[in-house]
Order: structure tokens, then C-alpha cells, then sequence
């Protein structure tokens, strides 16, 4: 019997409901190197997991300003209207030069719950 396949990890960032938090990664390639960022328009992407309703599409991100040692980093800002709506939401980021070239690129594996604020 062969062994079974590992399940990938997968990241759930929470936040409340009208956090404006830069949302940040380190975007790593298939072989868990990071990408070098360099030329690159790096896009943020946030899908409703639930109905494929796409909440933010391909919205600006940034890379940090120093990709000299091909460091991967990228931060996203999000508006408002981003944050408004409670759900799970599958988040990318998305490079804007090929076609659904994906971060990570393994699938939904960044996810962000948005919750509503409750009293303690």
C-alpha cells in the first residue's frame, strides 16, 4: 500500500469585521523558495468560499521595498467595503503578468474568516 498524500497546510487569518490591517505574505514557489518579487505586478485576490463570489478582484498589492535577496514579500491594504461582510473568504495573491499564476499556489490554503465583534 502506498503511502498517503500529505494534506497541504492551511492558513486561516481572522479578523473582525472593519479591520483595515494590511493583510502580508511571503510568496513561495513549488519549491518552498521565495519568489523574487523584481518585475513583477502583484495583484490581491479574496473569494467567498462558500458561493465563489468574488469580494476583492485583483486589487493593488505591494511588494516590500527591498526584493534585492529575492525575499517574496507582499502586503495588501484593504478598503472598507474589503472587510464589510462576514464569511470565509479563499485570499491570493495573484501575479498580474500570467494567467492565473496564484499565491499560494497550492489552492486555497490562505483563507480569512471575517467575524462580527462580539462582547466580552
Amino acid at each position: 500500500m502506498s503511502a498517503p498524500i500529505p494534506r497541504n497546510t492551511v492558513h486561516v487569518l481572522t479578523r473582525i469585521k472593519g479591520n483595515l490591517e494590511p493583510i502580508g505574505a511571503t510568496l513561495k514557489d513549488i519549491n518552498a523558495a521565495a519568489l523574487s518579487l523584481t518585475g513583477l505586478t502583484m495583484k490581491f485576490r479574496m473569494v467567498l468560499v462558500s458561493d465563489g463570489t468574488v469580494k476583492v478582484n485583483n486589487a493593488a498589492a505591494v511588494a516590500d521595498a527591498d526584493q534585492t535577496a529575492n525575499k517574496g514579500k507582499v502586503t495588501y491594504s484593504p478598503v472598507a467595503a474589503d472587510m464589510n461582510t462576514v464569511g470565509l473568504y479563499a485570499a491570493y495573491f495573484v501575479d498580474d503578468a500570467a494567467v492565473d499564476r496564484l499565491f499560494p499556489y497550492d489552492g486555497a490554503t490562505f483563507l480569512i474568516r471575517v467575524i462580527e465583534e462580539t462582547a466580552a
